[in-house]
């Protein structure tokens, strides 16, 4: 009997390492899994900023804001869109001069190339909301220069304001 005893505090004993391991090995996954996931949320860029027009307005009717962070480096070929962000205002908005522009936030994955061309453009369509081909009509605002972002700040949000004018000028 004794015997007998002796050979079970020995298999507990050693069930007891094997139990060990695990726990080590568990831990270390763990931390592996924590490394991983934090350099993907990292993969993610948020760029932030104001969207005003030169001349101060106010909305008469519910109108629709899109502004677009855009991969501008192909030649002869059309931009990609990198991230959008769109909102609906309300009438009465205000924009301009003398008012706060409208905050937008995109938030999306990093591009590869950060020395790539990046611009912003933004477009309020004013009493609609645009689809398919139609993308502006007169009475509109859009953005009719180019506004280059730098994507490789090392700020978050990366900053970039954006100017619209009057459509048609």
């Amino acid at each position: 009997m004794t015997n007998f005893k002796g050979q079970m505090s020995q298999s507990i004993k050693t069930n007891m390492a094997g139990c060990s391991l695990y726990i080590k090995l568990f831990i270390v996954v763990l931390f592996f899994v924590a490394v991983v996931v934090s350099r993907l949320e990292s993969t993610k860029i948020k760029l932030a900023g104001k969207v005003t027009v030169k001349e101060g307005i106010s909305l008469g009717e519910e109108s629709f804001l899109t502004v677009k962070l855009e991969d501008t480096s192909r030649m002869d070929a059309s931009a990609i869109v990198v991230g959008k962000h769109e909102e609906i205002l309300q009438a009465g908005t205000r924009i301009g001069p003398d008012h706060e522009g409208l905050n937008y936030t995109i938030v999306c994955e990093k591009p590869r190339k950060l020395g790539s061309m990046y611009s912003i453009s933004a477009v309020l369509n004013v009493g609609w909301k645009a689809s398919g081909e139609e993308w502006i009509r007169k009475g509109d605002y859009f953005t009719d220069t180019v506004h280059d972002v730098d994507l490789s700040q090392e700020t978050d949000p990366v900053i970039a304001d954006v100017v619209m004018v009057h459509y048609p000028q």
